[in-house]
This record gives structure tokens, sequence and C-alpha cells, in this order.
């Protein structure tokens, strides 16, 4: 079996196991997890929920979070990039080769994160160096300038819905969303 199909094959049991059935971002990493010990992970993400899970089929989901309880986005370095949440939970991910870049998985991070909290997100997710929120949400615009043009109607409200109805385990109604957008055009 290829690399190829082994990549496939972990990919498939990710969205078995996540109920997904696509990802945003899907790739390996290095992981840390207990102290300086850093271990291979399989790294996924859909709009609002990032998963890091075993590499070893089949995929057993290791930890989990919503974009939502994200407080710190540290990139200390084009490799590697630090993650708190409001649990205090932090997840320390590197690429998984040192010439590597995770900057792919953190483009698509702060765009999900931009399309929740279009005007407001550094007031919400602490993100170092200081530097980096212009130059990675320039960076995201331009990757997604083609699928993403402007605020949606009534200023992303459905994704904000979907995402917060994620964090706290409640139900997502679709009727919800559709009766918003369709009276926003309407």
């Amino acid at each position: 079996m290829s690399d190829r199909d082994d990549f496939s094959e972990l990919i498939g049991s990710a969205r078995n196991v996540t109920k997904c059935s696509s990802f945003y971002f899907n790739g390996r990493i290095r992981y840390g997890t207990k102290g300086e010990k850093v271990e291979e992970r399989f790294l996924c993400m859909n709009a609002f929920r990032v998963y890091i899970c075993s590499i070893k089929i089949p995929v057993k989901i290791e930890s989990q979070f919503n974009i939502l309880s994200i407080k710190l986005i540290d990139r200390t370095s084009d490799s590697h990039v630090i993650i708190e949440t409001e649990e205090k939970q932090v997840h320390s991910l590197y690429s998984l080769h040192d010439k590597a870049s995770i900057q792919p998985f953190l483009l698509i991070l702060i765009r999900n994160l931009h399309a929740v909290f279009p005007h407001r997100l550094q007031a919400i997710v602490e993100i170092r160096p200081e530097n980096e929120y212009d130059k990675l949400l320039r960076l995201s615009n331009e990757y997604y300038e083609d699928i993403l043009n402007g605020i949606r109607p009534c200023g992303g409200f459905s994704v904000r819905y979907e995402c917060a109805c994620d964090l706290y385990q409640s139900s997502c109604h679709k009727y919800v969303q559709n009766l918003i957008n369709m009276s926003v055009m309407g």
C-alpha cells in the first residue's frame, strides 16, 4: 500500500470517528504530549472544531476543541504554534518536518475565526507575536479570496450559530439559520 493510500485511509477513518463529511484542513503533525515529549498525530479541522487524532487506524480522537474556546494563538516559529483554550488546555503543534510550515493550518484557523468574529477577533483571541494578526489575516484573505467574498448575510450569523451550538453541545437547527438568512435577503 502506498503512502497516498495510507493517508486516504487515515482521512476516511478520521471522517468516520469525527462524523465530519469533509475537513477544511487535514495533515500529519507532531504534537507536544507531556513535557518535552512530541509524537506524530493527525490534525484535522472542520468549520468550527479542531481534532487531534492518533495515526493508527482506526483513528482515535485524542483531543479536540471548538474554535470559540481559543483564548491564545502563539506562533513561536513557522513550524510551531501553541494554542490555549478556555479549559486551560495547551496544544503545542509542530510541523511534521523541521523545514515544513504549520502556516496552512494557521491560515484556515484564522479565517474560520474571522468568519465568526469579523470585527472583534483581536478582542477575543490573543495572537502572539503582536504583529502576526494583520499578517495572518491578510494572508488568509488572499488565500480564500475566491471562496469567501465579504461578510455573509446578517454578518455571518449562520456560522456563529452553528459554532455556538457545537461549543455548548446543543442542537443546531438549520431552519433557524435559513429563516434569518432569508429574512435578511428578502
